[in-house]
């Protein structure tokens, strides 16, 4: 595993040079000595494994995975995956699906896995990951996930199910809302609305009062925003897949500069949901321009592949109906090197 100097340089901290004292020693090397010396420098080495196998801004790596009460209770189910024991909320649209297929969105889970494999150098960005089960179409081709999801809940069952599964050196995952670089720092409560345990919407911690899905424990703990910009992202990105329930707009427009770098996504498979988006001040013609600024342009997401033909309006129009929700691939008209296949 690559490990990072600069990281090591600041977990160690070593003193200044101008700080260390000069010890002069006149004992005689002796066999004792030599084996302590061995020793320690094996210590170390060792150290430096375990450090490149967990990366330390995963604050999720040690969450309590004791799930038995709550399997117990019916709020918890584990299901199998693609194969993989996975972690589930009961009840819900996700765990329905993978409880009798054992699979959710297939078609997105083969284009992801598809393009990896077409992509070969860079990771796999899971902004709004859920439990994890697009996040899982990478872990099981052995890709490197930086994932995101706000709901602490889902991000537990997210990090549990990757390291019972022997994943968790693939995974770095932020348990934060994201948003735009005005309002990064905003304090959000994850209010849930009734009926899908794993589904929640991100509402400012100030207008969470009367809110209809949100009640006074959904801000007993808010969570403050960062931007995607903010994650510090160093490698290049193959396959990015964002589904924020609406904010994808906001969230987006705090990639400004992971977008235009050199690091960028070969595609970006986002959700549009016109009754969400429009809600929150983004029709599909704002993204498109926002995506075109960032040097994006729209192709039809088709079941499992995107579509050659770039959207023309007149189909982006039909597609900005309230009640209805679509997957739409973004793709940069200047790849850059990782990108080419």
């Amino acid at each position: 595993y690559d490990v990072n100097h600069a990281t090591l340089r600041r977990v160690f901290n070593p003193k200044p040079p101008n700080t260390i004292k000069k010890v002069s020693y006149s004992k005689t090397i002796t066999r004792r000595s030599i084996i302590h010396f061995t020793t320690s420098v094996a210590a170390g080495l060792l150290f430096i494994s375990l450090f490149a196998r967990f990366p330390a801004n995963n604050k999720l790596q040690d969450v309590d995975c004791d799930f038995d009460n709550d399997i117990s209770a019916g709020r918890i189910r584990s299901g199998v995956l693609r194969g993989r024991t996975w972690y589930l909320h009961a009840n819900d649209t996700i765990s329905s699906s993978v409880l009798s297929t054992h699979d959710y969105d297939p078609g997105l889970g083969k284009f992801i896995r598809e393009s990896l494999s077409a992509f070969t150098d860079g990771i796999f960005l899971d902004i709004g990951a859920n439990v994890g089960v697009m996040t899982s179409s990478s872990l099981q081709v052995g890709r490197y996930v930086v994932a995101v999801e706000a709901l602490t809940d889902n991000a537990r069952l997210l990090q549990c199910s990757a390291n019972l599964n022997g994943y968790s050196h693939l995974l770095t995952l932020h348990n934060r809302p994201l948003s735009n670089p005005q309002q990064v720092k905003t304090k959000y409560c994850v209010c849930r609305p009734p009926g899908n345990p794993s589904d929640g919407i991100l509402v400012p911690q100030q207008e969470a009062p009367g809110h209809a899905f949100c009640s006074e424990s959904d801000c007993e703990s808010p969570l403050e925003s960062t931007t995607i910009d903010h994650l510090n992202i160093v490698d290049p990105v193959a396959v990015m897949k964002i589904d924020v329930e609406g904010l994808e707009c906001l969230a987006l427009s705090g990639g400004h500069a992971l977008l235009k770098s050199n690091l960028k996504p070969c595609v970006i498979v986002a959700e549009f949901n016109p009754g969400l988006q429009n809600e929150n001040g983004c029709t599909i013609h704002d993204m498109t321009i926002e995506m075109a600024s960032r040097d994006y342009r729209p192709y039809r997401f088709l079941d499992s592949s995107c579509a050659t033909g770039l959207l023309t309006a007149d189909e982006l129009d039909a597609m900005d109906r309230p009640g209805t929700v679509h997957n739409i691939c973004w793709m940069p008209m200047s790849p850059p090197r990782h990108c080419h296949k």
